[in-house]
């Protein structure tokens, strides 16, 4: 084990062991700096650090509160820490900066470890926030020392979404197969911090689906989970992963649409936006059948913008739609009505 100052060289001797709200942690103090390393249920530097039969959703806990009852920051966790855990549906990161660990000590310092979610076969979905700021001259944003089966054989894994300020180093570069084992996955990566992506995605195009986010891309994500798209096909990838990030992750998806989407049949249901807090929405509708589509999927509350270019019959929208604009286009005249507005063909 790589020496990392002022955390013990060895682990023998220095373990401490302490149960918090009904967990029992076992981990490395930083006493100088008020910091823990979380190890695994057997104290050592390699495997589960929680129970391999925790079900459900699974949240990394930013800070423990130590013996002394001092309040520590956690800054990483072990090496395959949360892989076998076969009832484990969902994970959130906190938004904190865990510390990139000098040397390959227990490979994750916090981020995507090697093998870090391995064969935990029934998780879904995973949310890594990561710290609300970087600072200048630093980079205190969770790294991987290795990336290499972080998710190997997570079969039932359908969405990650990694934090505005999360990013990547391949550290030599190492740090591939990140996603072998899985399919159909849907990643969502900060483009600006997710350099060298050849060695994540080795031979994982087929499992995973990567998108990047961020200035100069069709979509963008922020620390609160807003997703701001700007095409069809991004609205299409954040939809299809809201219901899991909601039920797995405690996650409720905010969409603000920016550019005019062109209505296609399915994009936009009812069922795909239950669990999505629209912030604003962009339409193109032709017919009265697309537009009541479109309003039925969202609260009256959330401002949509209709775009009636190309329509084919008159369209009435709802008075009860107080937030719905029609832009204005040639051959098209919008006036109000008892039953709300019509958009008539000149």
């Amino acid at each position: 084990m790589a020496a990392n100052a002022a955390f013990p060289t060895t682990i023998a001797g220095n373990v401490v062991t302490n149960t918090v709200d009904g967990i029992t942690w076992r981990y490395l103090v930083n006493e100088a700096n008020k910091q823990v390393r979380i190890l695994s249920t057997s104290g050592k530097d390699t495997g589960a650090i929680i129970s391999t039969a925790t079900a459900g959703t699974f949240y990394i806990p930013a800070t423990l509160v130590h013996t002394n009852g001092v309040t520590y920051n956690v800054v990483s966790i072990n090496h395959n820490g949360l892989g076998g855990c076969t009832s484990l549906t969902g994970v959130v990161f906190p938004e904190t900066t865990f510390a990139q660990t000098t040397g390959d000590w227990g490979y994750t310092s916090g981020l995507n470890g090697k093998e870090l979610f391995k064969n935990s076969s029934n998780l879904v979905a995973v949310w890594w926030k990561g710290p609300q700021t970087v600072s200048s001259g630093t980079q205190p944003v969770a790294r991987s020392g290795r990336t290499t089966y972080t998710f190997h054989n997570c079969k039932a894994l359908k969405a990650v979404v990694f934090g505005p300020n999360v990013s990547y180093s391949s550290n030599g570069g190492s740090g591939y197969l990140m996603f072998q084992g899985c399919s159909g996955v849907k990643a969502f990566f900060p483009k600006a911090r997710w350099g060298n992506m050849g060695y994540v995605m080795t031979n994982s195009v087929s499992q995973c689906k990567p998108i990047f986010y961020g200035p100069g891309e069709d979509i963008d994500v922020s620390i609160d989970g807003t997703f701001t798209v700007a095409t069809a096909e991004r609205l299409n990838d954040v939809l299809s992963v809201a219901e899991n990030l909601y039920t797995h992750c405690r996650m409720t998806p905010r969409i603000a649409v920016t550019n005019t989407i062109e209505f296609t049949e399915g994009l936009i249901t009812t069922a795909r936006t239950k669990h999505v807090d629209f912030a604003s929405l962009m339409f193109s509708a032709k017919t009265q059948t697309q537009l009541d589509a479109i309003l039925a999927a969202v609260p009256s509350s959330v401002p949509v913008s209709i775009d009636p270019t190309g329509l084919t019959e008159n369209m009435t929208i709802p008075d009860d739609y107080p937030n719905v604009f029609v832009k204005t286009v040639p051959g098209v005249t919008v006036k109000r009505t008892a039953k709300g507005f019509m958009i008539i063909v000149k």
